[in-house]
């Protein structure tokens, strides 16, 4: 990770997610705490060694790019979500201990603002409408983390492989979406392994939906992709 310095109190993440309610002394406040780092794909931003991990003292607020957040055991990671500007990493934790700390790594080259997570509690403490903002995005991130283990968990592979590439890609350069994951980080994120994930990655080819592109692929399909990945949602 590299050091950027001080995020600005106008970036567009503070607009969007839980820490949108805050008002511009209390973003000067978190600014002067925390500190903008730049992250390549694939570096690791927090890491838990354990189950009883204690929670993270810092948060991480994402403003750009896209970050992976995921539990693991000695065998299996599973992921919880895909974090994107304006979320914050580490907060479902830090209000709550039995959800369970997380780890972090970047899907593609991102950028993000750490700062203590004490300061949040502070600001909350002492402003109502903040902290009601705080605790309807803490009952969000629950339950898409709950949804995502579930996924991992009862989906049939097909779909969650094809959530999880909607999930992980990004614009390209000319509008496209993109991803750069190998077989074996998508095998993690859901769950498997990777032969099965290169089998429903060549079918997903063959198929038209997918296209290989250098070192990474293009969703040539969005639409149909998503309507596999909607399968069991539909069914219920």
């Amino acid at each position: 990770m590299r050091a950027l310095g001080r995020l600005t109190a106008d970036h567009p993440a503070w607009d969007i997610g839980p820490l949108s309610g805050s008002t511009r002394d209390q973003r000067d406040t978190l600014i002067a705490s925390g500190q903008l780092f730049h992250a390549l794909a694939r570096d690791v931003i927090s890491q838990v060694s354990g189950r009883n991990s204690p929670p993270s003292q810092v948060l991480q607020l994402v403003t750009g790019g896209v970050i992976r957040t995921f539990v693991a055991s000695e065998t299996r990671r599973a992921t919880i979500r895909y974090a994107r500007s304006g979320d914050v990493i580490g907060l479902g934790t830090f209000l709550n201990p039995l959800h369970g700390a997380v780890s972090a790594e970047a899907v593609t080259d991102s950028d993000y603002f750490e700062f203590p997570a004490h300061v949040v509690q502070v600001l909350m403490l002492t402003d109502g409408a903040f902290a009601r903002t705080i605790l309807h995005a803490l009952l969000q991130v629950q339950g898409t983390s709950m949804q995502r283990l579930l996924e991992n968990v009862f989906r049939p592979n097909r779909e969650r492989v094809a959530r999880h590439l909607l999930e992980m890609s990004h614009p390209g350069v000319d509008g496209s979406l993109d991803f750069t994951a190998t077989h074996q980080e998508i095998a993690e994120a859901i769950g498997s392994v990777r032969e099965v994930v290169s089998r429903i990655i060549a079918d997903f080819t063959a198929e038209g939906l997918l296209l290989r592109r250098g070192v990474g692929s293009t969703i040539t399909r969005p639409d149909l992709l998503r309507a596999i990945a909607d399968q069991g949602s539909r069914a219920e």
